[in-house]
């Protein structure tokens, strides 16, 4: 989905390495900042391999990569192109599409943390970001 732990792992590490704080990591790759700081100094005391040998956490996600992938394209259009009324997406409208394409039920706090995987922020954009 979007970016996997141990993608963003990597992408902490090489931002720490050079001199990035754990304030601005956080922000620009939406995690917690205690998240940085244990990374961090996972880093510091094993190394990469330390870093990227810690389990994800969490509940695995209920769609495959390629359909995070095609929900990503599905957001850039109307919710009318989907048969859905509204006019612009809600968590209400983006679950109904998630049921109504792939046939996988979330809730509205199950699509409130994908959306940032996806780049997309509902109460501003409204379209996916290039990342």
């Amino acid at each position: 989905m979007g970016k996997s732990e141990p993608e963003k792992r990597r992408r902490v590490a090489a931002m720490l390495t050079n001199g990035a704080g754990c304030t601005e990591i956080s922000t620009q790759i939406s995690i917690g900042r205690q998240t940085v700081y244990r990374w961090k100094d996972t880093l510091a005391s094993g190394g990469i391999e330390a870093l990227l040998a810690i389990p994800n956490r969490g509940r695995p996600n209920k769609l495959s990569d390629d359909q995070v992938n095609a929900l990503r394209q599905a957001l850039t259009h109307h919710p009318s192109d989907f048969n859905l009324t509204g006019r612009s997406w809600s968590l209400k409208l983006v679950s109904r599409l998630i049921i109504k394409l792939f046939d996988v039920g979330y809730g509205k706090s199950s699509v409130s943390r994908l959306l940032p995987e996806l780049g997309v922020c509902l109460n501003s954009a409204r379209r996916p970001r290039d990342r």
